[in-house]
């Protein structure tokens, strides 16, 4: 389902941050990622590259 690069990427950011649990840490760390976390971390990754189209995860 991911690509290739995606994958070296994760595999990379892995190996770099070496998550105790989580792949993606919340806050408080012992908890995953919350929704609201996700969606603020992609819609300010979409104002960085000049998206202006709506869009959902």
């Amino acid at each position: 389902m991911l690509s290739p690069d995606l994958l070296d990427l994760l595999r990379d950011y892995r190996r770099e941050a070496q998550p105790a649990g989580w792949l993606f840490p919340g806050k408080p760390k012992i908890n995953p990622i919350s929704a609201r976390q996700l969606s603020r971390a992609f819609n300010s990754a979409k104002h960085v590259v000049g998206i202006s189209k709506s869009a959902t995860l």
